[in-house]
C-alpha cells in the first residue's frame, strides 16, 4: 500500500499561487493537512500536525529565514523542509549554511517543481539549483536500469507532475491502457511499486531532469 505524504504548507503570498497547492491536493498519495498564511501561525500548527513535509513559502528577509528553519527544525526534527524562495532572494539564501541541507526552489519554479520536489524532499533526498542540474547525469545507472523509451519518459514526466493514467493518455494522445502497461513496465524495471517512487527513482538515475518538469 502506497504510503501518504502530509504536507502542511506556510505561504503568505498571492492568491494565485493556491492554484499550485490546489495542484498537489490532487496527488494520489499526497495529503494536505493544513495551510498557514503568517510567521506566527506556523510554529502553533506545525508542532501540532507534524507533517512529513513542511512548505514553507513565507515573504520574509534571509535573517528571518535562518530563525525559522532553526526553530523549526529544533521543534520537529523528522520533518522535512521544502523552502520556497523569492527570485531575487536565491543567492544570498542558498550562500548560507544551515540552508544547504534543506529543499529550495524558486518561487518562479513552484507551477512546474512544486511536486516532485515535495517527492524527493519526504524521500529524505535534498534539491536545490535547478541550473546546476541539467549537468548531472547519473552513467552506473545505465548499466543497472538501461536507457528509458521516449514514451517511458513522457509518461514518467506525467508522474513527476501527479497526473492519473487517464489525463496522461489525454496528453500522450494513447489509450489509458497503454499508459498502464508502460506504468506496469516501469514499476518492473525499476524495482519499485507505487508512481512516487518510480518518480524518486527515475530522478536520482537521470531518467528525467527536475529541471524539465
Amino acid at each position: 500500500m502506497e504510503t501518504v505524504i502530509k504536507v502542511l504548507i506556510a505561504d503568505d503570498y498571492r492568491i494565485d499561487q493556491l492554484n499550485a497547492y490546489t495542484t498537489l491536493q490532487q496527488v494520489i498519495g499526497v495529503e494536505i493537512v493544513g495551510f498557514v498564511q503568517s510567521k506566527s501561525d506556523v510554529y502553533t500548527v506545525y508542532e501540532s500536525l507534524q507533517p512529513d513535509v513542511l512548505v514553507l513559502g513565507l515573504s520574509i528577509s534571509v535573517m528571518l529565514w535562518r530563525e525559522s528553519v532553526l526553530t523549526l527544525q529544533r521543534n520537529a526534527p523528522r520533518t522535512r523542509l521544502l523552502l520556497i524562495i523569492d527570485d531575487e532572494m536565491r543567492r544570498e539564501a542558498l550562500a548560507m549554511p544551515m540552508l544547504q541541507g534543506i529543499g529550495c526552489i524558486r518561487r518562479s519554479e513552484v507551477p512546474s517543481l512544486l511536486i516532485p520536489s515535495v517527492f524527493m524532499v519526504a524521500a529524505g533526498y535534498i534539491w536545490q539549483d535547478t541550473d546546476k542540474s541539467r549537468s548531472k547525469k547519473n552513467t552506473i545507472a545505465v548499466h543497472q536500469y538501461g536507457f528509458p523509451t521516449s514514451r517511458e519518459i513522457d509518461v514518467l514526466y506525467g508522474l513527476a507532475h501527479g497526473l492519473t493514467n487517464a489525463r496522461i493518455a489525454y496528453e500522450l494522445g494513447i489509450t489509458e491502457r497503454t499508459v498502464r502497461a508502460h506504468v506496469e513496465s516501469l514499476f518492473e524495471r525499476l524495482e519499485i511499486d507505487n508512481r512516487k517512487s518510480a518518480v524518486i527513482k527515475a530522478l536520482q538515475i537521470g531518467w528525467i531532469d527536475i529541471a524539465d518538469c
